[in-house]
C-alpha cells in the first residue's frame, strides 16, 4: 500500500487494478480503471500458462462493505489459551538488532510454488508446495490437517499493522495506541507500530498460529508510513523495526516469515524474512526491488489482477515472461482472493 495507491483509490483512476489487502471481502472495486499506463518489459516468446478453474473467466469485482463485518459464529477453541484475560503479559518481546537466523521453521527457495486464498472454500487439490490462507479461517474444519498430509506448507495470513474489530482477539487491541481508518479499507484503524503493545499483539497472534497448525505467517499492512493521513507519526524507520521485529518473533516460533508489499522496505528487510508476497509490481513497474529476495535464494510470490492478462494472451505472455526473467513465481487471480480461478506463469 502506498501513497500513489491512495491516489488511485481517491480518483478512481489509474493503472492498479487493486487486490484484496485485507481477507474479508472489502477489496476496493476499480475494475472499471484505465490500466493502459501499465508497463511492462518482455520478449517475443510466450510462456506456458495454466488455468485453473476456468469457468470463472474474468476479474470479478467485489463492493465495498457499507457496515463493520460481523466476527462470524465460530468456535475459538483452538485459540483458546492466546485469549484467556492476561496473555500479553507473558509475551516478552525480543530485538530486532540482527536477524534470528537458528531454528526449524520451513525454507523455501525462488523455485517454490505457491497459491493463495483468503475467502471461500479451500481448494486443497492444487499441485503446489505452498498454500497462503486466512489464519482465522482455520480456526474450525481441518484444511491445515489436509494439505499437511499432502506435504504442503501453510502460511497463516493476518494483518500486522490494523486493528480489525470483528476479529476474535479484538479485545487485546485494548492498550494499542490507534490512529486513522485505513484509506481503502475504512472499517481498519491503523495502529502504532512503534507500541510494545502491537507487537504483543501480534506476536500472540503468532502464537495462534502454532496452535492452528500454521508453517508460517503473512504480515500484511506493514506499510502504514507511505500513508500521510494515517493519523500517527511514525515514520518508514519506525515500521522497519516493526517489521524486523515482527519476522524474529516468527522466528522465534519456528514459523517461517512472508512480508506484505512494502516494496520501499524491502531491500533492508531481506534477511528477516522467508519470503516476499507482492501485489502488481507489474503495474508499478517496481518487481525490481525484490531481487534482494531472489538474490538471497528465497521465493517472491507475486499476483497480477489486471483483466488484460485474462483478455489478451500477448499481454500474458509478455508479463509472464517479464516474471521468469527475475525469478518471480507468478499467478493471476481475482481481486477477491475466493479461489474462483487461477492461473499460473509456472505452468
Amino acid at each position: 500500500m502506498r501513497t500513489r495507491n491512495m491516489a488511485v483509490a481517491a480518483s478512481l483512476a489509474g493503472s492498479l487494478l487493486m487486490g484484496g489487502c485485507s481477507s474479508d471481502s472489502n477489496t476496493l472495486d476499480l475494475s472499471a480503471v484505465d490500466q493502459s499506463s501499465a508497463s511492462v518489459s518482455g520478449g517475443d516468446t510466450e510462456p506456458s500458462a495454466s488455468v485453473d478453474n476456468p469457468t470463472n473467466n474474468t476479474i470479478g469485482s467485489v463492493p465495498p462493505r457499507e457496515e463493520v463485518p460481523v466476527a462470524p459464529s465460530v468456535s475459538t477453541a483452538r485459540i483458546d489459551a492466546q485469549l484467556r484475560d492476561g496473555v500479553l503479559n507473558d509475551i516478552v518481546l525480543g530485538d530486532a538488532t540482527e536477524p534470528v537466523t537458528s531454528g526449524s521453521w520451513p525454507q523455501f527457495t525462488p523455485d517454490t510454488s505457491w497459491t493463495w486464498q483468503l475467502l471461500g472454500d479451500t481448494n486443497t487439490e492444487y499441485n503446489v508446495d505452498v498454500y497462503v490462507l486466512d489464519m482465522f479461517q482455520q480456526l474450525e474444519g481441518d484444511v491445515i490437517e489436509r494439505l499437511h498430509a499432502q506435504n504442503k506448507h501453510v502460511i497463516c495470513y493476518f494483518s500486522a499493522g490494523t486493528y480489525e474489530p470483528w476479529r476474535p482477539d479484538a479485545d487485546l487491541f485494548a492498550n494499542v495506541p490507534q490512529g486513522n481508518s485505513h484509506y481503502a479499507y475504512t472499517e481498519e484503524i491503523w495502529v502504532d507500530v512503534r507500541s510494545p503493545e502491537a507487537a504483543k499483539v501480534m506476536a500472540n497472534r503468532m502464537d495462534m498460529a502454532v496452535a492452528l497448525g500454521c508453517d508460517g505467517v503473512e504480515l500484511d499492512n506493514v506499510d502504514a508510513f507511505s500513508d500521510p493521513n494515517k493519523g500517527l507519526d511514525f515514520d518508514q524507520a519506525d515500521e522497519l523495526e516493526y517489521q524486523r521485529l515482527l519476522a524474529n518473533e516468527a522466528h522465534k516460533r519456528n514459523l517461517a516469515v512472508a512480508l506484505k508489499n512494502s516494496v520501499e522496505t524491502i531491500p533492508e528487510v531481506a534477511q528477516y524474512f522467508d519470503m516476499a508476497i507482492n501485489e502488481a509490481c507489474m503495474a508499478w513497474n517496481e518487481c525490481g526491488a525484490y531481487q534482494a529476495i531472489i538474490d538471497a535464494g528465497k521465493p517472491v510470490f507475486h499476483v497480477e489482477y489486471d483483466k488484460k492478462y485474462l483478455e489478451d494472451p500477448v499481454e500474458k505472455a509478455t508479463m509472464c515472461e517479464s516474471s521468469a526473467a527475475i525469478n518471480m513465481r507468478t499467478l493471476i487471480m481475482p481481486k477477491a482472493l475466493d479461489g474462483s480461478f487461477r492461473i499460473s506463469c509456472d505452468g
